[in-house]
């Protein structure tokens, strides 16, 4: 079974390139050109990429389980905007619900599904585009795995199985081991499959390197709308969570301060502002942390900020800021 060529030329997170950065620096014995290759940021690669580029690592440590200690090490700074989207969850199961909806910003092609099965939760992938590699399966099983328990912090956490379309999978020893459970070959789909009660699990990832950048970016933001520590200040402290998961409503707020809708927008009128207004500013003051953080793109930012596309997001921007973000984000660049 080979790769498919209609995946091919369809593109993977240039996050991924991170990954294997990672990789090579911790490796006593770096391999210089491989290094240079992933040290240039790019926002995507072509699964044909990707591909060749497991299979030069493969290659160049021979003898390592390459495709399976990369998957051990998928953190949520290797994931782009999902790690960001994942640390707004408050359970499994929302950032299963989280990958199904953004999962394409992480690769084009196939798309996982959750699926309920006696007693189990899976994901599986469709095969509309076909094959896709055996390394990049591992890595992206495996990183599944990798990335539930470093979020939930349960480090034993195993699958029940693991469905691959492959008929055998190169060090599937060592893979199984890390995946728990047991691997199925000659599936009719890759699928990942666990207790069903592991949806109720909630997540915690308060030390991760995304973490502390999203927390930094909505203290600068919040900074520059608030300094004092005023009712104002925190209600915008409260209000950056529930933008971040589309749930930013006047009852969702009032029902965070334990007060009721007409109250909280008595005490928002009283310190001079609306409900409106505030959801507004903070969004475009967010949206100008995140475009200084040149990591992520326009449709990234967009979606972190609840719009559901990057036009609508474009256009209330350039509303209140008088020129696109683009042309903002390339402003403060060229500043820089």
């Amino acid at each position: 079974m080979l790769c498919d060529p209609r995946m091919a030329s369809l593109s993977v997170s240039g996050d991924l390139q991170a990954l294997v950065r990672d990789f090579l620096l911790r490796e006593p014995d770096v391999a210089p050109g491989l290094l240079v290759q992933v040290s240039t940021a790019r926002k995507r690669l072509t699964f044909a990429e990707w591909w060749a580029l497991l299979d030069q690592l493969d290659h160049q440590y021979k003898g390592q389980a390459v495709a399976v200690e990369l998957s051990q090490m998928v953190s949520p700074a290797h994931v782009g905007i999902l790690g960001y989207l994942t640390l707004a969850c408050t359970s499994v199961l929302e950032a299963f619900i989280r990958f199904e909806q953004y999962q394409g910003l992480v690769y084009d092609g196939p798309r996982a599904s959750m699926i309920m099965r006696d007693g189990l939760v899976g994901l599986v992938w469709d095969r509309n585009y076909g094959c896709s590699h055996p390394l990049s399966d591992i890595v992206i099983l495996g990183g599944m795995m990798t990335f539930l328990r470093r979020m939930t912090g349960r480090t034993d956490l195993a699958a029940q199985r693991t469905e691959l379309v492959w008929p055998e999978l190169q060090d599937a020893d060592k893979f199984q081991t890390c995946q728990g459970g047991e691997l199925v070959f000659n599936c009719t789909a890759n699928g990942l499959w666990l207790e069903a009660d592991v949806l109720a699990l909630p997540l915690s990832a308060q030390d991760s390197e995304i973490s502390a950048r999203l927390d930094r970016e909505a203290k600068n933001a919040l900074l520059a709308l608030s300094p004092e520590a005023s009712f104002l200040h925190h209600f915008r402290q409260a209000l950056i969570t529930p933008v971040q998961r589309g749930e930013a409503t006047l009852a969702n707020l009032a029902s965070s301060f334990a007060m009721s809708e007409r109250t909280l927008a008595r005490r928002l009128n009283a310190a001079g502002t609306d409900f409106r207004t505030e959801l507004l500013t903070l969004k475009i003051q967010l949206a100008k942390e995140y475009l200084n953080d040149g990591h992520l793109t326009l449709t990234e930012v967009a979606l972190l900020l609840g719009y559901s596309e990057q036009a609508a997001f474009s256009r209330a921007f350039k509303k209140e800021v008088g020129q696109s973000p683009g042309l903002w984000s390339k402003g403060k660049w060229s500043q820089g």
